[in-house]
């Protein structure tokens, strides 16, 4: 190899190392910020979410704030009602998805998932949220 060529190649190197080191921070200052925004999401829907709250009331919050409701049962009317097995027991479960960032060139897709979990007598137990890195396929309702 020539000096001229070593040159070049070191150049290119350290050019790639630097590029990668910004990518891992931009991706870094981007989850933060996602985190952030899933955050001030889920008090939003735990402020507006009381023992009251039905699995209708929680697909009409979802739909109002753009979020894709998951339909587990299309045929049924009440197909949007999902079941969950936890810890702490069996939930009735209302689930939304709403993407918040598309895959870019420094950046992944991301998803804010909403879970709305009911107990038996389908009372509002809790919110979740969290961030997931593609879209659920199930079933549309038709």
């Amino acid at each position: 190899m020539t000096q001229k060529t070593k040159r070049l190649f070191r150049w290119f190197r350290t050019v790639w190392f630097i590029v990668g080191i910004a990518g891992g921070i931009w991706q870094a200052l981007d989850d933060r910020v996602v985190e952030r925004e899933v955050e001030a999401s889920r008090k939003l829907a735990a402020g507006s979410m009381s023992p009251d709250t039905t699995p209708e009331l929680a697909q009409t919050w979802l739909l109002q704030h753009g979020y894709r409701v998951v339909i587990w049962n299309p045929t049924e009317a009440r197909g949007f009602v999902g079941m969950e097995d936890g810890a702490d027991g069996k939930y009735r479960i209302v689930y939304g998805q709403r993407q918040v960032r598309t895959g870019r060139w420094l950046g992944k897709p991301t998803w804010l998932d909403f879970i709305f979990r009911f107990d038996a007598k389908e009372r509002c137990h809790d919110v979740r949220a969290g961030t997931f890195p593609h879209l659920i396929g199930v079933a549309e309702k038709k």
